[in-house]
């Protein structure tokens, strides 16, 4: 595509493409090489002047440059050009509305703008705010160049007597000094500005040229968080959405000259991409997950099964989520009613799939692809199922390892293309066949560097010479001399706490204190490493890409051949914030979890950190919260701190809670999380529905049935529950084993998801079959308890009988829960009969039963009927059942019109037996003194409503 001549023959021409691409927002060679098909290496000869384009590929340059052909054809030498016709020019130069912000935001864009504009050479500081004594300035900047200060004037006029005015005002010293206008300067405030030496006026005409200085990226940051909605007006690009075209989401992933690029044939994976496409074909299937490791093909492969799918189903529109932007309800509303098909990459890194889930739930066009990490699996089939997605709508397509052959097919491809020895193949493929983005990485390196035969036939050591060669390679390509070392303290940082954002204050603070590395400096390297595709903006935050990059710098720098945090781990945590804490703990958890398959029995990693981890009373408490973050891939050391705050007395935080509930989900952690959540809280006071992560509360959504929630799970719970009411001393806390008991007898499943703008409660129907045998366990269990000879053991079982004998609101299997029911009755009609029970004990129970007396279904209303009738069978038990009852709502029929007949009746006859059996009013008989003594043996929690 290009003529060559001598050496910068057309460096006139070279010098105008390197203008225009920065102004087109191409800001590396490589992005312009893309949009045009060519290579990296021709835009670099274009620009040095050394070649020039064919005449005939004049037209494409011009029109991806947003330059005049005409002119671009007469600076390449090209006299036959035909001339561009005269059209009126769309110019986009106007100066920004900063008239329309108010003087708070104001100041806030100026200081943005500053920050941008001093980027890698200063920082900048807010200087207080109204209110406070401000020297007369608002924002300052420190550097090389010394001081820099600013004041804000949100102003219509500001003439030459108020920039007399304003320098007057000025205490703070600095080498310069500038007034920041929101309006136009008059000539007579700029000629007043000119008499005070060290002073500069920056007015809208000359704020609007420096933000259009800035890069593209910056200018659509700064104009989406201040103008919204106005980034066509002003800038002349489209407003961002949060859908891509599958040209527009694979296009990064393309540039052959990147180490990390999708150009390689896909290899081995035919079998599952013809288990993809069948997917998407079934109309039975809504959602199809492609799970798989860090560094196994997912991308790659998702890239060969949309192609395929957008020829066998050309009538589906195809639209990738953009790993920017957030998907909310009125994106996929303006969508449309066709048929579509929403692909998500990544999708365990993401917020907003609900929004999603929930469309495909309610729309029979819309299919759902998305590819993961393992470990997020079960949380998104368990998020899917709360919108009533679940087999068969749900098919998941799991990636195995590559063989070895196909490893080996991989590796010469990669080596035939990079120049590299064919015969090394076998043994990259040996080394490498688990993971083919290591494959490719492995033969790269071979490619490029001398690999001695002997590491070659050592396949450990080959891997840690590949992954340790990965960063110098990459940085090495980035930037060379002092700036690449500096550059891979940068990425071990960022590899070690991500997500982040490059902006922020803690981040460059963070990389100061512990690399050395300055924050200008820091500042500019993060921005190279976007530049090359290393870092990917995912939400809002950027992440290391591949993953396997950031894995394979954080166990080649923060891990030590112990396989724990090293001593430059240590130090980052040392010094960390809360958030980035959070982060290298998860980070760190997350790759021994990933290099164990999973398995976190036996985890270290984090085991040299746990002697620094302190309860800290601050509203933070970042260790604590970082180690809740982390309990899901490291329960066993999250267990052990939670045991050490307990004993400390803090079982009351929600935190530590929260870090023994994550570590449960480990099922082979769950009875020791059961046990430090119950001593946590057995004797925390506080109503379970007002405190979500009290240590009761928690134990009792374990035991609850959820959709797709393992049933072992639940059995384990239960089971652990019921070996408390074997000790005495579990019915003495404010709380007893009997509440837990409660979750597991719930009759319908719920499901709760959340964003930052809606809390969604879904309910669903319990299937009795599905909880039969465990719900039999717990009601035998209970029955046996209510002819307990501790009255208090009694009356709590007779309590949560009424969660037995509670029929779901809405169901198809109305008759088999009726049956069910029917048995539990019968059941508790014979211990009621068969034993001595205690007065109150049988008024609880009696009560339990009520609804289905007066209420319920002809199968159960003659059994429970019975039931109450046992209350009249002597005269403390009627005593009890009147104070118990006083009003007459629980154990007596209401008649339609609100009369209480029954209860007024019952009463007028108690009063006068009473008499008789205690015919002097102060001499109490042996049957009040029983009855009162029944409830002294209770406590007022047993009888009061239940909070939970």
């Amino acid at each position: 595509m290009s003529d060559t001549k001598g050496s910068a023959a057309y460096g006139a021409f070279g010098a105008m493409v390197a203008r225009l691409r920065v102004e087109a927002g191409f800001a590396k060679q490589q992005d312009l090489a893309v949009a045009l098909g060519v290579k990296q290496q021709t835009i670099s000869r274009w620009e040095k002047g050394l070649s020039r384009p064919r005449s005939a590929d004049i037209p494409a340059l011009a029109n991806a440059l947003k330059a005049d052909e005409a002119l671009l054809g007469k600076t390449a030498g090209y006299a036959g050009v035909r001339q561009a016709e005269i059209q009126t020019a769309i110019a986009f130069d106007r100066p920004f509305p900063l008239h329309a912000l108010s003087p708070e935001s104001f100041e806030r864009f100026c200081r943005f703008l500053l920050e941008r504009l001093y980027r890698g050479r200063g920082i900048v500081h807010p200087y207080g705010a109204q209110g406070h004594e401000q020297k007369g300035i608002d924002i300052f900047a420190t550097g090389e160049f010394g001081v820099h200060s600013f004041q804000c004037k949100r102003v219509e006029k500001f003439g030459a007597h108020k920039v007399h005015a304003a320098v007057a005002d000025q205490t703070f010293e600095a080498q310069l000094r500038v007034l920041l206008l929101s309006t136009t300067a008059s000539p007579d405030a700029r000629d007043a500005v000119a008499k005070h030496k060290g002073w500069e006026l920056w007015d809208r005409e000359d704020i609007s040229y420096k933000l259009r200085t800035l890069p593209e990226r910056d200018q659509i940051d700064l104009v989406d968080i201040f103008f919204r909605g106005h980034r066509n007006d002003l800038l002349g690009i489209n407003e961002a959405g949060p859908f891509l075209s599958k040209e527009d989401f694979f296009k990064p992933f393309l540039a052959d000259d990147r180490l990390f690029h999708h150009q390689w044939e896909l290899v081995g994976r035919s079998d599952d991409e013809r288990s993809l496409l069948g997917h998407l074909a079934n109309e039975q299937t809504l959602l199809t997950l492609l799970v798989g490791g860090p560094g196994y093909g997912k991308t790659r492969l998702l890239r060969e099964a949309v192609l395929q799918a957008s020829k066998s189903q050309p009538h589906r529109a195809i639209w990738f989520a953009s790993p920017t932007e957030e998907i909310q309800a009125k994106h996929l509303e303006q969508l449309g009613s066709k048929p579509l098909l929403i692909v998500v990459d990544d999708a365990h890194d993401r917020e907003d799939l609900g929004v999603l889930l929930r469309h495909a739930a309610s729309n029979t066009n819309v299919r759902l692809l998305f590819s993961l990490r393992p470990y997020g699996t079960e949380a998104l089939k368990h998020q899917a199922a709360t919108f009533s997605l679940s087999e068969p709508q749900v098919k998941v397509v799991r990636l195995s390892h590559l063989s070895k052959a196909e490893a080996k097919t991989l590796a010469e491809e990669v080596l035939k293309k990079e120049g590299g020895p064919i015969a090394t193949a076998p043994s990259i493929a040996e080394a490498t066949y688990g993971l083919p983005l290591a494959t490719v990485l492995g033969a790269q390196v071979v490619a490029r560097e001398k690999i001695a035969p002997l590491l070659m036939g050592n396949v450990q050591a080959f891997q840690d010479h590949v992954l340790a060669r990965l960063q110098d390679v990459i940085t090495g390509s980035i930037t060379t001399g002092q700036d690449s070392a500096r550059l891979q303290a940068v990425l071990r940082i960022v590899s070690l706490v991500q997500p982040v954002v490059p902006d922020d204050p803690n981040l460059l603070k963070l990389i100061q204190d512990a690399e050395g590395v300055p924050p200008g400096d820091s500042a500019r390297l993060l921005r190279l490493l976007i530049e090359a595709g290393v870092l990917f903006k995912r939400g809002r935050r950027y992440r290391v890409a591949p993953d396997l990059l950031a894995d394979s710098v954080i166990q080649r720098n923060h891990v030590g051949p112990d396989r724990k945090a090293n001593d430059r781990a240590i130090a980052v945590f040392d010094v960390a914030s809360p958030e980035h804490l959070k982060h290298l703990l998860v980070n760190l958890g997350r790759l021994e979890w990933r290099l164990n398959d999973g398995e976190t029995k036996d985890g270290v990693v984090l085991e040299s950190i746990a002697p620094k981890l302190q309860w800290r009373d601050d509203y933070v408490n970042a260790h604590v919260a970082a180690v809740e973050a982390v309990a899901y891939y490291q329960p066993r050391f999250a267990i052990e701190f939670a045991r050490r705050l307990i004993k400390e007395g803090h079982g009351d935080s929600s935190p530590v809670c929260g870090m023994l509930r994550n570590a449960a989900y480990t099922i082979e952690f769950l009875e020791e999380a059961c046990g430090l959540l119950w001593k946590a809280g057995r004797t925390d006071n506080r109503a379970l529905n007002q405190h979500p992560r009290h240590g009761i509360r928690i134990l009792k959504e374990l035991a609850e049935f959820e959709p797709n929630k393992p049933v072992e799970v639940v059995n384990k719970v239960v089971r652990f529950a019921l070996s408390l009411l074997e000790r005495p001393h579990s019915l003495q806390g404010a709380y007893t084993p009997f509440a837990i008991l409660e979750g597991a007898l719930g009759t319908e499943m719920e499901s709760t998801t959340a964003t930052s703008r809606a809390y969604t409660i879904t309910r669903y129907q319990l299937p009795l079959h599905h909880a039969k045998e465990i719900r039999e366990e717990i009601i035998s269990s209970l029955l046996t308890r209510v002819s307990d000879r501790d009255p208090r053991m009694g009356f709590l079982a007779a309590t949560t009988l009424s969660e037995a004998v509670r029929g779901p609101m809405h169901t198809q299997e109305r008759e088999v829960w009726n049956a069910a029911h029917l048995t539990t009755l019968q059941r508790l009609f014979q211990v009621l009969t068969g034993n001595q029970i205690n007065p109150i004990v049988l008024v609880r129970a009696a009560k339990s039963v009520g609804w289905h007396a007066f209420y319920g279904p002809t199968e159960t209303k003659p059994l429970a009927k019975k039931i109450l009738s046992l209350l009249d069978r002597d005269l403390p038990t009627r005593l009890v059942r009147a104070l118990i009852d006083g009003w007459g709502t629980e154990t007596y029929r209401i008649s339609e019109s609100g009369r209480r007949e029954a209860h007024e009746a019952a009463q007028t006859t108690l009063i006068a037996d009473l008499s008789k059996a205690c015919p002097s009013a102060t001499e109490p008989t042996n049957t009040s003194i029983s009855g009162f003594a029944s409830l002294q043996k209770l406590r007022i929690r047993d009888m009061a409503p239940r909070s939970c």
